[in-house]
């Protein structure tokens, strides 16, 4: 996807450590920028920026990608 003249990439993915499941987004040199968890254990999402600057339309892309996405996050 492309939000602001730049490219991200998605990865959606099960963590068994956390007991959960991620959606995981990336920018053109494979940085990580931010990732949603959705825990099976509590039931709760949380969103983690691993930068400062991350635009608000990759957030709410993300919210709703993992609405879609992740087990129960409907």
């Amino acid at each position: 996807m492309e939000i602001g003249g730049q490219k991200y990439q998605a990865v959606v993915g099960s963590d068994l450590d956390r007991d959960g499941m991620f959606l995981e987004v990336t920018d053109e040199a494979t940085a990580l920028v931010a990732v949603l968890f959705y825990s099976d254990g509590d039931g709760s999402m949380t969103l983690t920026a691993h930068r400062p600057d991350v635009p608000l339309p990759l957030i709410e892309w993300m919210i709703a990608e993992g609405k879609k996405r992740l087990p129960t996050a409907k």
